[in-house]
């Protein structure tokens, strides 16, 4: 029998929202991809596989993880090439939020404007799933989700008993259930609570929302 593997699902680092490319890191979302690094460095925790989407923010994330790795183990760090695949991409959310308004959103920083884009983009998701809007350049949501299972599939049957990283976005990991598999999985890895602070920094919840694995189940990829 084949050793069980573990798939390890990383969210990019913090994006730039209300900048005019929201597709690149912030600061702070270089600094958190290095302490990703940093952090799987010390616990000795490596990867025999990694895949990623095709955003700027996804190379960005990958790059800065390998230079918190290489700083954590030195010399003993064989830096992996990634396997890119849109697959993994996250969905346009200004398509999706021009669905359903006239006018864009602009670039505003305040308060008002972030709420506002999100409860546009939590509307425009939901009439997208439900196949009530077709937003400019995407494709319909049973497509997205067959393509991004099919990626999953094909990386839990090329790489059984492996440890694989996937770097995407919070859209497209679907959700993980329980039950019995031939592949581990590490649900994914936030970033969203990196705080800095005045003569330093301090983190928060910084990487993992849940560090223990488990088995992957009835998600349509990996069976048993």
């Amino acid at each position: 029998m084949a050793s069980m593997g573990t798939l390890t699902l990383i969210r990019h680092g913090q994006a730039s929202f209300g900048a005019a490319d929201y597709d690149q890191l912030s600061e702070i979302g270089q600094e958190q991809s290095r302490r990703l690094g940093a952090y799987l460095g010390h616990k000795n925790v490596h990867a025999d596989v990694v895949y990623r989407g095709s955003l700027k923010r996804h190379a960005q994330t990958w790059m800065g993880m390998q230079e918190g790795l290489a700083l954590t183990l030195g010399a003993s760090y064989q830096a992996a090439v990634a396997t890119v695949n849109p697959a993994l991409d996250e969905y346009d959310g200004e398509a999706l939020i021009n669905a359903v308004k006239t006018d864009a959103l602009g670039h505003s920083e305040g308060a008002e404007a972030y709420k506002q884009h999100f409860r546009l983009l939590r509307d425009a998701l939901g009439l997208w799933m439900h196949g009530q809007i077709s937003p400019k350049g995407m494709p319909t949501y049973a497509l997205f989700k067959s393509q991004l299972l099919d990626v999953m599939q094909h990386i839990c049957d090329t790489h059984q008993g492996q440890n694989v990283w996937v770097v995407s976005s919070g859209g497209p990991p679907p959700p993980v259930g329980a039950g019995g598999g031939r592949q581990r999985v590490i649900p994914v890895l936030f970033f969203q609570d990196f705080k800095a602070t005045r003569g330093g920094t301090r983190t928060r919840n910084l990487l993992l929302r849940r560090e223990a694995p488990y088995p992957l189940g009835h998600t349509g990829f990996c069976p048993s």
